[in-house]
């Protein structure tokens, strides 16, 4: 599979399903889901702008909206959240002190509400990347489930 095949997410989307090669996103204090099932051949990924505080939401922007997304097309395909391959990418810290104090530490909260949906929702967790000072540019092959992250730290970016 060629990677610049794959669907780009912008921050706020998602995608779930078998009808792209691949799905891939940039992250920074988002966090990015990869879900693939290993059977069905059929995943997705979200890119998780904010945490969220309606447990009812359906905006993939926020965390509650993404993970209540993908339960609703995983419910569409007959098949479980703990039959996916999960893994969890993402949360960097990229805010200062100048920020704020609403948006400081954004990527941790993004990171801790997501672990704790996926929990709760009994998806199974394989693989976690996150937290630290990285960008991250995550790919996930829907024919194989590979995901492939590369990151750069962020001290590396500025001039």
């Amino acid at each position: 599979m060629n990677p610049a095949d794959f669907l780009y997410l912008m921050p706020g989307e998602l995608y779930f399903g078998k009808d792209q090669p691949g799905v891939k996103t940039l992250l920074g204090s988002c966090v990015a889901v990869t879900l693939w099932h290993p059977v069905m051949l059929i995943g997705g990924m979200c890119h998780i702008t904010l945490p969220g505080t309606n447990p009812k939401d359906l905006n993939p922007k926020y965390a509650y909206g993404a993970i209540n997304t993908f339960l609703s097309k995983i419910k569409q395909h007959r098949t479980h959240a703990n039959e996916f391959i999960v893994q969890i990418y993402g949360g960097g810290k990229m805010t200062s002190v100048d920020d704020p104090p609403s948006m400081r530490d954004i990527g941790n909260k993004n990171v801790l509400k997501t672990i704790e949906l996926m929990a709760h929702s009994q998806f199974r967790l394989h693989h976690m990347e996150v937290l630290d000072t990285k960008y991250r540019h995550v790919e996930l092959c829907l024919h194989t489930g590979r995901v492939v992250c590369k990151s750069t730290d962020v001290s590396k970016t500025m001039g």
